[in-house]
C-alpha cells in the first residue's frame, strides 16, 4: 500500500513539474512572439565615447529599426566594468536590458577581484560576438621610438618609464603586464579613466607609450597625432597592415585581440535571445554598418552563442593565468 501510494505521489509531482514546464514554454514563447514591446538598453560599462559606445550605438540605431522599438546605450562605468555588468545580471530576464561587454569584466575580472556580484558563466545569456578590433602599442609623434625592439630596449635600460591603460583590471593593463612579464622589460604603469585621456597623454608624451584598440587610435593615427609600433594580435590588422605583430619581432606571448561581445541576463527566453541575434547579425551584414565598422578598425564576427561562451570560458582561462602570474588584485 505504500508503495502504491509513494508511486502516485511521485507520478502526480512529475507531472506536475511537466506541466509547469510546459506553461513556462508556453508563456515564454508567448512573450517572444510580442518582443519587443517597449524600447531597449544596452548598458555599457565604460565611460560614453569609446569603441563599446561607438559599435552599440550604430548597431541600435540599425537594430531598433528592424525591432521597432528604440534602442538606448547608457554608460555605467567604473570599478574595470563590473558595475554596469554586474547591473545587468540584476536586471529581469526579459531581452530589455543587454550588456555590451569585452574580455575585462567578463573574463579578466573574475580572477583579478576576489569577490564579484556576479558569475559570468551562470548569470548571463551570451547572445554573440560582434566585432573583434587589434590592440596596438602606441607613441607620441615625436617619439624617438620607431621600432618594437626600440620599445624593448627602452624597458631593458632601467631608465624610468611608464605604459598608460584605460584603467586597472582592464585589457590595456593586461597586455602591458605581460608585454613587462614576457619581453623582460620593466614599464611602470599609470593608470587612466577611459581610452580618451590615455590617447592625450600619449600624444603630449606624458607617457612612452600605451595600448590603444584600433577603434580608440585610428583617428589619432590618421590626423598624425601618434604612431602604432606593434599589434598584439595573432596576425598583422588589416587596418594596419604596416604595423608588425610581436610574435613576428620575438614576443610570441604578446597575443591578444579585443572582442566586443553582448549579453542579456541569465533566464532570458531562448526565443527572445534568437531575435536579437537575429537583429544584430542583420545590422552587421549592412553594408552601411560593415564600411562604418572599416573605417573604426573593427572587423565583423557575429557568432553563434555557442561560440561566445565557449570564448568566454577560454578567456577566463587565459587572462586568469596572467592575472596570476603577475599577482594582479583589484580589490
Amino acid at each position: 500500500m505504500k508503495k502504491h501510494l509513494a508511486g502516485a505521489i511521485v507520478l502526480a509531482f512529475t507531472a506536475f513539474l511537466a506541466q509547469a514546464q510546459a506553461q513556462a514554454q508556453a508563456q515564454a514563447q508567448a512573450q517572444a512572439a510580442d518582443y519587443p514591446r517597449r524600447s531597449i538598453t544596452i548598458i555599457d560599462p565604460y565611460p560614453a565615447g569609446g569603441s563599446t559606445d561607438v559599435l552599440s550605438r550604430l548597431l541600435g540605431e540599425h537594430m531598433g529599426r528592424a525591432l521597432g522599438q528604440p534602442i538606448v546605450v547608457e554608460a555605467r562605468p567604473g570599478a574595470a566594468g563590473t558595475i554596469g555588468s554586474a547591473q545587468v545580471a540584476r536586471s529581469r530576464p526579459d531581452g530589455y536590458t543587454l550588456l555590451v561587454g569585452n574580455p575585462g569584466p567578463n573574463a579578466i575580472a573574475a580572477s583579478a577581484f576576489s569577490r564579484l556580484p556576479y558569475d559570468v558563466e551562470k548569470d548571463f545569456a551570451p547572445i554573440m560576438i560582434a566585432a573583434t578590433a587589434p590592440m596596438l602599442f602606441c607613441v607620441p609623434t615625436a617619439s624617438p621610438l620607431k621600432t618594437p625592439a626600440d620599445l624593448v630596449a627602452l624597458g631593458k635600460s632601467g631608465k624610468p618609464a611608464n605604459f598608460g591603460s584605460s584603467g586597472p583590471g582592464g585589457i590595456s593593463h593586461i597586455l602591458g603586464e605581460l608585454f613587462n612579464r614576457d619581453a623582460g622589460t620593466r614599464f611602470n604603469h599609470v593608470p587612466y579613466k577611459g581610452a580618451a585621456p590615455m590617447s592625450v597623454a600619449i600624444m603630449s608624451g606624458e607617457l612612452d607609450f600605451g595600448m590603444l584598440s584600433g577603434p580608440d587610435a585610428i583617428a589619432h593615427v590618421r590626423g598624425g597625432k601618434m604612431r602604432c609600433i606593434a599589434t598584439a594580435g595573432a596576425t598583422r590588422s588589416p587596418h594596419f597592415p604596416d604595423v608588425p605583430t610581436w610574435t613576428e619581432v620575438g614576443v610570441p606571448g604578446v597575443r591578444i585581440d579585443l572582442w566586443f561581445g553582448y549579453l542579456a541576463p541569465a533566464g532570458t527566453p531562448a526565443a527572445v535571445i534568437d531575435r536579437l541575434h537575429g537583429a544584430m547579425a542583420a545590422a552587421l551584414a549592412s553594408p552601411a554598418i560593415k564600411s562604418r565598422l572599416d573605417e573604426l578598425s573593427i572587423s565583423v564576427t557575429a557568432s553563434t552563442p555557442q561560440a561566445f561562451a565557449q570564448r568566454i570560458r577560454a578567456d577566463r582561462e587565459l587572462y586568469g593565468g596572467i592575472v596570476k602570474a603577475i599577482n594582479l588584485k583589484l580589490d
